[in-house]
C-alpha cells in the first residue's frame, strides 16, 4: 500500500508543470519529505520559502500569479494599463510589455518568494482599496494558464488612480476613447463610480467620458455618485476644468478638449 502511494505521488509530481505552493501540495497529500527528495535530485526547483517550480526551463510571471490566485486564494489581479493591453483596449500597440501592474487590497501583502523572484517581466505592485475587492474582475487564459484580470471598465479606473505619478494622463484619455460600443458594461461602470473611494478618479473618469461623448454616458445616474466638494488639483499648474473642478494637463486640454463639441463649459 505504501509503495503504491509512493508510485502515485511520483507520477503526480513528474506529470505536473508550473508553480506550486507548499500549502497546496500538502492539501494534495504530498508530504514535504517527498518534495525535498525531488528537490535534492534536481527534478524540481525552489522559488523561495513555500514555493516550487515543476518542469523544465524557467517559471514565468503568469504561472506565479495563477498559483497565488487559485492555490492560496490571494486577492491579487492584473490591472490598469496591463489589463487593457491584454484586452487590446489601448490607443498604442504594445508588442512586448516590460512591466505588469499587479493590484491587491491595501491590507494584503504578497509573499516574499514572489516579490523577490527574478521574473521574465518586471512587477509594478499597487496596494490600494480605492475600489471594492472583486468588483469587475474577469478570468483570462494565457498559454493554458488561468489568471484574474480587471475588466476594461475597472482597468480604466485603475489607470486614472495611478495618474499622474505612475500613469500618463494623456495616454489614459486616449485609451478611454476605446471604451465605446455595445459591449460596455454600463451597470458595472455605475457600480464602480458609486463605490470608488477616490474623488480624483471619479471626476477624471466623468470628465473624459463626458467630453468624448460616449453613448453610455447619458445612461449613468450621476445623482448617485458623490464627487466631493472643492477643487481637485491633479496636475499642479495644469488647466482648470470648471464643470468637474479638476486640473488636467494644459497640453491635453489644448490639443484634445478645447475644440467644438464635447462638454459645454
Amino acid at each position: 500500500m505504501k509503495q503504491r502511494k509512493i508510485s502515485q505521488l511520483r507520477k503526480w509530481i513528474e506529470n505536473k508543470e508550473g508553480v506550486f505552493l507548499s500549502s497546496y501540495l500538502k492539501k494534495q497529500g504530498i508530504p514535504n519529505s517527498s518534495i525535498q527528495s525531488y528537490y535534492k535530485k534536481g527534478q524540481i526547483k525552489s522559488l523561495g520559502y513555500g514555493a516550487w517550480y515543476f518542469g523544465e526551463g524557467k517559471p514565468n510571471l503568469f504561472e506565479g500569479i495563477s498559483a497565488l490566485q487559485y492555490q492560496s486564494r490571494v486577492p491579487v489581479h492584473i490591472g490598469g494599463l496591463s489589463s487593457l493591453i491584454l484586452q487590446g483596449k489601448t490607443h498604442y500597440v504594445y508588442l512586448n510589455p516590460k512591466i505588469i501592474e499587479l493590484f491587491t487590497p491595501i491590507d494584503v501583502d504578497l509573499p516574499q518568494w514572489f516579490l523577490n523572484h527574478h521574473w521574465d517581466i518586471e512587477i509594478d505592485y499597487v496596494k490600494t482599496s480605492f475600489l471594492p475587492k472583486g468588483l469587475g474582475l474577469h478570468g483570462y487564459q494565457k498559454d493554458n494558464i488561468s489568471i484574474l484580470k480587471s475588466s476594461k471598465e475597472r482597468a480604466y479606473f485603475e489607470s486614472l488612480y495611478l495618474t499622474p505619478k505612475r500613469s500618463d494622463l494623456y495616454e489614459v484619455f486616449q485609451n478611454m476613447e476605446m471604451l465605446w460600443g455595445n459591449k460596455v458594461d454600463i451597470p458595472l461602470i455605475q457600480q464602480l463610480l458609486e463605490n470608488c473611494r477616490s474623488i480624483k478618479v471619479k471626476r477624471l473618469f466623468l470628465c473624459f467620458a463626458d467630453y468624448i461623448n460616449h453613448s453610455w454616458f447619458q445612461k449613468l445616474d450621476l445623482e448617485k455618485i458623490y464627487l466631493g466638494k472643492g477643487y481637485c488639483d491633479v496636475i499642479h499648474g495644469g488647466t482648470y476644468e470648471p464643470k468637474y473642478k479638476v486640473s488636467i494637463p494644459s497640453e491635453l486640454y489644448r490639443t484634445e478638449m478645447n475644440t467644438e463639441g464635447g462638454i459645454i463649459w
